[in-house]
């Protein structure tokens, strides 16, 4: 854990402030993802990373989405869209459509 002391104010992008540690890096993109995706942060270690579903999609497509990270290759976090299996069924299963997926990752 970074010691808090450290931490100091950066501008990311649209304004927004927040904490950072000397040393570490952020990335985000934008990725299409239908069932497992990986993708590359550019990064060369991830520490850190979340998703997000970025658009309003039809029932049944995917409702919500999860991240591996780090993933097995250094750099690469695996996105995951999941979906209810069936009707009063809510157990997950991968994605049957492409979602757009927001992604944000920090590390070196």
């Amino acid at each position: 854990m970074p010691d808090p002391a450290k931490y100091q104010a950066i501008k990311l992008k649209d304004g927004v402030v927040g904490p950072s540690v000397s040393g570490y890096k952020l990335t985000r993109g934008v990725a299409v993802v239908t069932g497992t995706l990986d993708v590359d942060t550019g990064l060369a270690t991830v520490v850190a990373a979340c998703a997000v579903l970025k658009d309003d999609l039809a029932v049944g497509t995917a409702m919500w989405v999860s991240i591996v990270a780090p993933a097995a290759t250094a750099g690469i976090v695996t996105l995951k869209t999941w979906k209810p299996t069936a009707t009063n069924n809510v157990t997950p299963v991968a994605g049957a459509a492409a979602a757009n997926v927001e992604w944000v990752a920090v590390g070196t």
